[in-house]
């Protein structure tokens, strides 16, 4: 813009407003006052800085092309259309969508919601809608924006035709504006049908529900229902976009169950309940509440309170982003007993009951949260009554003649939810890696459970249907626990062996274990470490797990148990290490492992203890032929030393005291005598807990052989051990000489 005095930028073209045809050439909008002059410059902008180009003037001009209205449908096309204002301002869309061409409509407001839709056939081309209007509060009157549909809402078949919902106050003049729906659309100017619906919820006819009742209905073809009503858990309102089914029950003090899952239903449908007295959301369907065979049909479940009137509303299950979004639908209502009024069949210890969850109608999932999604109810629950003796019972479905991956839920105080006692999960799966259930609970005496057994282990299996066995295992406490000793050997199987108590602490790994059956043994402490392990069983294709229990005012506590960290040299077999205190009594656990290959298998059990630091001095200048060939394990309590761990020590190791004086010390095995790959580790003994002085590093000899060094304080007491890398055992020579030798 050019006066006499001044220069002033007015608009600048820039890749944000591309061309139709996609290349850098330019456009810019701007307002021209009248009567002003204004000096336009064009200049290359790419890699062709020179060039012939051509340069349009288009000066546009607001048109509306009629006044609309609730019920209306008109056609339009921008077609040949010159290009429209891009000076509105920014509504969900830039304005330059309108240089393609855009059609403006005039609304008079009447005081509802109105929705603008160009989702129907007679659209060929992605559009977009915005509306505007001017307030008279604004103090320039100018245009501002009230609603889009930029990638909020899109039409059921997926492409990006439009879809606006927005409140018209009454009295209140408006501006639709159809245009193109971005620069990057692949057609930006075509023909449209734009519908115009005003949505009263007031003006649906609905109907009223019965527990019971299976009714057919479509959403086919309607027209949408307001999205104004409140927003219902995981469901938006604006779901009724593509319409909605009313319906209305009464409540009885009794849940009611609300389904859409059926072959019948063709879509995905979503599920709305309101308390519309208080304009509040009661529930809504989910992804969590999917159906069986895993689409996302719907399934709520709510408390329906005595004479209240709840409104339903079905509806596609999300607005504009499915493949359909309306469909046929079969909307069945169930009313499920309550836990405490169900008819539930007497099982006890020792016993197996078989039946089958096929044709059984949905049972209550209102129930508190026990491990198991609540939703695992709809396709039936088998109950079963059970009443404790004061002992633990373990109950689970692991066996050949359940067909289907269940879930058990445990249950006491019959009330309508219940309170759960135990519930069956991932932690509790069975060996055959299946998702059935194993649940274990301490029964208090003479107190009744409630034991629910579905199909589906989590809210990702609902549905499943078919027979299952539940087994009642009520284990024994071990009261004759075989001795074990110091350099005791005992060979023993779990093969064949009832579930063993699950109910023991956490420990290194979870009592589950013990569902394939455990050993136990006692042990006595002294005062000193104590090694156990299995690392010399001989079958291959049992890999068992040890845990060590102490009593602590009458609690089991978890002292130790195996992991891959205490590996044995030949596979996942298992050792413990621990401080066996003096006269404590110890029990030792042995059950299949976390890695178990087959559940169930034989095992040796071997214990160790260490010897003390007792062991043969060496001296600067002595060279020593050892051998760790068939030692019995070192001490696995010593502390980390420099990249050894003190496991090593399990397959062997040799000790020596040496006392300083005063300077550095080099220990080797560097000698062709030595015919394995050794670690050397050593330990100050001057403190109650030894602490690590050196570790030998492989970089001065080699193959395998090692080299220590450290400096022995005058009068200090260290101890070296001399052990095989991974576990491997061999004979070695050992120098020690000083810095002077």
């Amino acid at each position: 813009e050019t006066s006499i005095n001044n220069v002033t930028c007015k608009a600048g073209a820039s890749s944000f407003y591309t061309c139709p045809h996609g290349n850098d050439k330019a456009v810019v909008s701007f307002i021209a006052q009248k009567n002003t002059s204004y000096t336009i410059f064009v200049t290359g902008n790419g890699d062709r800085e020179q060039d012939s180009f051509a340069l349009e003037a288009i000066c546009t001009e607001s048109q509306v092309v009629e006044e609309i209205s609730c019920g209306m449908s008109i056609n339009g096309s921008t077609y040949n259309l010159p290009p429209s204002s891009l000076q509105l301002p920014y509504c969900y869309f830039s304005a330059e969508i309108g240089f393609w061409g855009s059609m403006t409509y005039s609304l008079i407001g009447q005081g509802e919601q109105v929705t603008l839709s160009t989702c129907n056939k007679e659209t060929n081309f992605d559009t977009s809608i915005r509306v505007f209007t001017k307030y008279d509060w604004t103090w320039d009157n100018s245009m501002q924006c009230v609603a889009g549909n930029a990638g909020i809402c899109l039409c059921s078949h997926g492409d990006k035709k439009g879809v606006v919902t927005f409140f018209a106050e009454k009295d209140q003049e408006y501006e639709v504006v159809v245009s193109t729906f971005n620069a990057y659309s692949s057609k930006k100017q075509g023909d449209f049908r734009l519908d115009v619906t005003c949505p009263s919820e007031e003006k649906i006819e609905s109907t009223e529900l019965f527990c019971g009742d299976s009714i057919n209905e479509s959403t086919v073809g309607l027209l949408p229902s307001s999205t104004w009503l409140p927003y219902c858990s995981q469901v938006s309102s604006n779901v009724g976009i593509s319409g909605a089914v009313h319906y209305t029950i009464t409540g009885n003090d009794e849940e009611v169950i609300l389904s859409t899952c059926s072959e019948e239903t063709d879509f995905y449908s979503s599920i709305r309940v309101y308390d519309m007295s208080q304009q509040y959301c009661v529930e809504s369907s989910s992804y969590f509440s999917s159906c069986s065979h895993g689409t996302n049909q719907g399934v709520v479940s709510f408390f329906a309170q005595k004479n209240k009137k709840y409104d339903i509303y079905v509806s596609g299950s999300s607005y504009c982003s499915n493949a359909i979004n309306q469909g046929n639908f079969n909307l069945n209502v169930f009313c499920p007993k309550s836990i405490a009024k169900m008819s539930k069949q007497g099982v006890d210890c020792a016993q197996q009951v078989v039946n089958t969850t096929e044709g059984l109608m949905p049972s209550t999932m209102l129930l508190s949260s026990c491990y198991a999604d609540n939703h695992v109810g709809f396709t039936g629950a088998l109950a079963y009554s059970i009443v404790g003796k004061g002992n633990e019972i373990i109950l689970s479905t692991c066996n050949s003649r359940s067909e289907i991956s269940s879930s058990i839920r445990v249950f006491s105080d019959n009330y309508n939810k219940g309170y759960c006692v135990a519930g069956s999960s991932y932690f509790s799966s069975c060996s055959t890696e299946t998702n059935s259930g194993v649940v274990s609970f301490l029964a208090e005496s003479d107190k009744e459970y409630t034991v629910l057994v579905s199909g589906g282990s989590s809210s990702y299996e609902n549905g499943k249907r078919g027979i299952i066995a539940l087994d009642v295992i009520c284990p024994e406490k071990n009261l004759t626990m075989k001795s074990l000793d110091c350099g005791s050997s005992h060979t023993d199987s779990t093969i064949g062996l009832e579930p063993s108590s699950l109910l023991y602490p956490y420990c290194h790994m979870d009592s589950s274990v013990g569902f394939l059956g455990s050993f136990s043994y006692s042990l006595i402490g002294d005062g000193k470490e104590v090694i156990v392990s299995t690392c010399n069983s001989k079958d291959d294709f049992f890999n068992p797990s040890i845990r060590v229990y102490y009593k602590n005012w009458g609690r089991l506590e978890c002292v130790t148990g195996s992991t891959s960290y205490y590996g044995c040299r030949n596979g996942q077999k298992s050792v413990v290490s621990f401080i066996a205190k003096y006269g404590v009594e110890y029990e030792v656990i042995i059950s299949s492992g976390d890695y178990s290959k087959r559940g169930q298998g034989n095992f040796q059990l071997d214990v160790f203890c260490p010897k003390t630091f007792d062991v043969e001095q060496v001296f600067d200048g002595e060279e020593i032929i050892g051998s760790t060939v068939n030692s019995a394990p070192s001490s696995l309590q010593l502390p980390y030393c420099g990249g050894a761990d003190s496991s090593s020590g399990f397959s062997g190791s040799s000790s020596y005291k040496y006392i300083g004086e005063g300077q550095e010390v080099f220990l080797s095995t560097c000698s062709s005598y030595t015919n394995f790959d050794t670690a050397i580790r050593v330990f100050n003994r001057d403190t109650q807990i030894p602490s690590c002085v050196s570790t030998s590093t492989t970089s001065l000899c080699s193959q395998g052989r090692t080299v220590a060094s450290f400096y022995g304080e005058e009068g200090s007491e260290y101890e070296i051990i001399i052990s095989g890398k991974y576990g491997i055992q061999g004979n070695y020579k050992l120098s020690v000489f000083s810095a002077e030798r």
